[in-house]
C-alpha cells in the first residue's frame, strides 16, 4: 500500500505515522523543506522507511506519471 500525505507538516505525529508502522509505504510531500527533515530524522529513529519530495505538488514527476 502506498500513502501519500501531501502538505506534509511532519509525518511523525500523525496519521501517516500510523500507516507507516503498520507498513505501509509512505510518501510525504510538502513544501518545508525543514518539516521534510524532521520527518527523514524521525522515520530513520523509528526505524521506517518514509519517501519524501520537496516542492509544489503539481510539479513533481511522479503526479504527473
Amino acid at each position: 500500500m502506498r500513502i501519500a500525505v501531501v502538505g506534509a507538516g511532519g509525518v511523525g505525529g500523525g496519521f501517516g505515522a500510523a500507516l507507516a508502522k503498520a507498513g505501509a509505504r509512505v510518501i510525504a510531500v510538502g513544501g518545508d523543506a525543514q518539516n521534510l527533515d524532521d520527518t527523514r530524522e524521525w522515520a530513520e529513529r523509528e526505524g521506517l522507511r518514509v519517501e519524501t519530495h520537496h516542492g509544489p505538488l503539481d510539479e513533481l514527476a511522479f503526479v504527473r506519471a
